[in-house]
């Protein structure tokens, strides 16, 4: 399964770094020369950042309706997210400063040396709150584990005709979506779904978000 969490027991920072994928690497680095503009405030995109981390993954049109002081467009959040998160990560499971971080992460391609102002800006808040990060790396990895875990699903409606001759003797709409986990390539399930379907799927997640919920008031009780 792939994770924001490339790290394994013992592996070395340089190690894992250099396993991050060539598309991912040109992703963050693009999320570094972004922020190095220098107009979001970082401090709250920092703690944007930990719903990545919690989540893993984030719906980008969603995140800009939620998050309209951030002024990213949808192209721009996943990469930024990615950088910041995978800053979070390796700071919380490294020990080692915050330069020697900036240091490793222009070694990899992971950015380059003009980012160093903004990266050292993030690393400080980050450190601020990084029991925050702790937390949400956790979850991530308890959520995850077992199965592989939902990323997007996509729905889009298709209206299926019969002719007879040269006109339409019959029409039925039906719903065509996407389903993609985290399990990689081929990660993507396509079905059809008529408007009974829906309905059904519609009554089933109502359900489980009330299950969750419960459950979540349950956790946040108990927990010591």
């Amino acid at each position: 399964m792939t994770s924001l969490i490339p790290f394994g027991p013992g592996q070395p920072l340089k190690e894992s770094l250099g396993a991050i994928p060539d598309a991912a690497k040109a992703q963050m680095k693009a999320g570094f020369e972004r922020l190095r503009r220098g107009d979001i405030d970082i401090g709250t995109l920092v703690d944007a950042s930990v719903e990545y981390v919690d989540a893993v993954f984030v719906n980008t049109t969603e995140f800009t309706a939620k998050h309209r002081e951030i002024p990213l467009k949808r192209e721009e959040v996943r990469p930024a997210l990615s950088a910041v998160s995978l800053m979070g990560v390796v700071l919380t499971n490294e020990d080692m400063s915050d330069e020697g971080l900036v240091g490793e992460l222009i070694a990899a391609g992971l950015a380059s040396q003009i980012d160093t102002n903004v990266m050292l800006l993030i690393a400080a808040a980050i450190r601020q709150r990084r029991d925050t990060f702790i937390r949400a790396q956790a979850r991530a990895r308890l959520s995850q584990a077992v199965l592989p875990s939902f990323r997007d699903l996509q729905l889009a409606v298709d209206v299926r005709v019969r002719t007879k001759g040269d006109a339409v003797s019959l029409a039925v709409p039906v719903a065509v979506g996407m389903l993609r986990t985290d399990i990689g390539a081929p990660d993507q399930i396509w079905f059809q779904a008529s408007k009974n379907d829906l309905e059904r799927i519609a009554s089933e997640v109502t359900r489980a978000l009330r299950a969750i919920d419960a459950a979540q008031r349950w956790a946040d009780k108990e927990r010591p």
